[in-house]
């Protein structure tokens, strides 16, 4: 089935009783989806991974002074269930994503990766994550269940506006590349649209740069 372009009227056209009301500040709806991103993991990660290792971290205590009276399967069970819970942590604690106009990347505590925005040529994808792949062969991955990370989807809608890259279906070579890149065209707009509804109401260039996006390349462009 050939994927057709989808077109994003404004939010509010069809709502005679007026407009968006005033957006409040904590608003994510309202914000531009092309401005930097710094995000972090959910503050449920150290909610839940505290309450974890609260309840379970004396228990795994009793367990490792007392080797002897516990067989080490015991311990080990114990341990796999308390782990967890840090992990959830400290990854709450250290995993940071940053977006901007040039680069994604993400950092855990001192460690960094990052690509250039500009220059994406592949996307795989994983249950949890987007996987980005630059000229240079850095790659990142993009935790897309876990965060808000619509400028990174802005860059992918900007590349595959103007290029072909290496989709999770295949190659450009594929003569069904086309219908592919489409596919994924129509989910990242929906996606941002969704995301940015009360932006795009009072912005309608923007709106219509989006429309923009969604559509393929003219040969143009793609030389």
């Amino acid at each position: 089935m050939t994927a057709e372009p989808l077109t994003f009227s404004h939010p509010w056209a069809s709502q005679s009783w007026g407009q968006p009301g005033t957006p409040t500040p904590d608003d994510t709806s309202a914000q531009d989806p092309a401005s930097p991103q710094h995000l972090r993991p959910s503050r449920k990660w150290l909610k839940w991974g505290l309450i974890i290792a609260i309840i379970t971290t004396p228990f795994l205590w009793h367990f490792v002074t007392k080797p002897i009276s516990h067989p080490i399967l015991t311990i080990c069970c114990q341990l796999s269930v308390t782990l967890p819970g840090y992990i959830m942590i400290f990854y709450r604690l250290l995993y940071r994503t940053h977006i901007d106009n040039d680069t994604i990347g993400v950092r855990i505590g001192p460690l960094r990766r990052t690509i250039d925005a500009h220059h994406i040529t592949k996307l795989d994808i994983t249950p949890n994550c987007y996987l980005i792949t630059d000229t240079s062969g850095h790659h990142v991955r993009i935790n897309h269940m876990a965060h808000d990370i619509d400028r990174a989807l802005l860059h992918l809608l900007t590349t595959l506006h103007t290029r072909p890259i290496d989709l999770p279906e295949g190659s450009p070579d594929h003569p069904d590349w086309p219908d592919w890149a489409q596919h994924w065209r129509n989910i990242f707009a929906t996606t941002i649209y969704d995301n940015h509804t009360t932006y795009y109401a009072t912005h309608p260039d923007a709106l219509a740069h989006l429309n923009t996006l969604i559509q393929p390349p003219t040969q143009a462009q793609t030389h």
